[in-house]
C-alpha cells in the first residue's frame, strides 16, 4: 500500500475488495508536510514541489485509510463506504466509469486530493481538503495529476468543497479552473455547477455559473509551515475577496443579481445563474 520511497511512520488502511492507498512525495503530499520543508520540483514536477529527498517528512506524511469496496484514499485522506456506482451511471456532471479505481493514475478514480474526508455510500471527491458526509455526493473534476497543464486547469478545483446530506453534486467537470473551491453544500438534491465560493442550504437549489477566484488559488500555490498558517491564509484571502465585491441581496425564487462571484442560496428549489446572490424563500 505505501510506496517504499516514502514509509511514513504510520500504516495505511485499506479493507475491502480492491480498496487501494496511493502515498507519493509530489506537490499535493508537500502541502502536509508542516514543519518538515519541502523543495521545489524536479524534470516533470519542476513547477511545482517535492519531498522526495526530505526523510522526515516522508516519515510523518499522513497515512490514507481506504474503507469499503473499490475505496481509494491518498495522502492524509480518509474514504469510507462502498463505491460500486455503474459505469454508465450518471452521478452529478460524470458517471461512475470516471471514479474506477481499477489502477493508479491517471485511472486512480479522479480523488486524487490530500487531506480528503469522504464518507457514505458511491460518494466521491476529487480535490484537495474536501469534506463529503452522505450517501450518493459527488465534487468532480477531471485532475489526473498527469501534468503541469492539469494541475493548472484542475487541480484547485473543489478545494475545501463541503458536502453534507444526500443526492448532492459540486459539479467542476467542464468548468472555470477554481470551480468547486470554498463551495459549502447541506441538504438534499442540491446541485452546484461552475461556481466557487457558494453557499446552497436546503433541499433542491441550483447555482450555475457563480464563480471568482477564490483563496484558496493563494492558499494552495505553495506549501505553508503550518495548519494555522493555512488557516490564517483563509481568513486573510476571504477578508480581501470580500471587501473587494459588494454585496446586494436579493429574497425570492428565480431571483436574479449581478454578476459578481460568490453565493448564498438558502430554501427549496431555488435558482441562481451567473450572478452573485443570496436568496432566501421556498417555492
Amino acid at each position: 500500500m505505501d510506496p517504499v520511497n516514502t514509509r511514513p511512520k504510520g500504516m495505511s488502511i485499506a479493507i475491502g475488495n480492491n480498496a487501494k492507498i496511493d502515498l507519493s512525495t509530489r506537490t499535493e503530499e508537500a502541502l502536509l508536510s508542516f514543519g518538515y520543508g519541502k523543495e521545489r520540483g524536479k524534470d516533470d514536477d519542476r513547477f511545482g514541489y517535492t519531498i522526495a529527498g526530505n526523510t522526515e517528512a516522508k516519515e510523518n506524511l499522513p497515512e490514507g485509510i481506504a474503507i469499503g469496496t473499490n475505496s481509494f484514499a491518498r495522502a492524509g485522506s480518509i474514504e469510507i463506504g462502498a463505491h460500486n456506482l455503474g459505469a454508465d451511471v450518471e452521478i452529478g456532471d460524470t458517471k461512475g466509469s470516471e471514479f474506477s479505481t481499477y489502477g493508479f493514475s491517471p485511472a486512480a478514480g479522479r480523488q486524487l486530493g490530500v487531506a480528503s474526508t469522504t464518507v457514505g455510500t458511491n460518494s466521491y471527491a476529487n480535490g484537495m481538503f474536501t469534506t463529503t458526509y452522505g450517501s450518493y455526493d459527488v465534487q468532480s473534476s477531471q485532475y489526473q495529476e498527469l501534468h503541469v497543464v492539469d494541475t493548472i486547469l484542475d487541480g484547485y478545483k473543489n478545494a475545501f468543497g463541503t458536502v453534507v446530506g444526500s443526492l448532492n453534486s459540486n459539479e467542476s467537470i467542464a468548468a472555470f479552473p477554481h470551480s468547486g473551491a470554498e463551495n459549502s453544500i447541506i441538504g438534499t438534491g442540491n446541485r452546484v455547477n461552475n461556481s466557487s465560493g457558494t453557499i446552497a442550504i436546503g433541499t433542491g437549489n441550483e447555482v450555475k455559473n457563480t464563480w471568482g477566484v477564490t483563496s484558496a488559488t493563494m492558499i494552495l500555490s505553495q506549501p505553508l509551515d503550518s495548519p494555522k498558517a493555512m488557516q490564517d491564509a483563509i481568513i486573510d484571502g476571504a477578508k480581501k475577496i470580500q471587501a473587494a465585491l459588494s454585496w446586494p441581496s436579493e429574497m425570492g425564487t428565480r431571483s436574479t443579481a449581478y454578476p459578481l462571484p460568490r453565493s448564498l442560496v438558502q430554501g427549496m428549489n431555488l435558482r441562481a445563474k451567473t450572478a452573485y446572490l443570496i436568496a432566501t424563500s421556498m417555492s
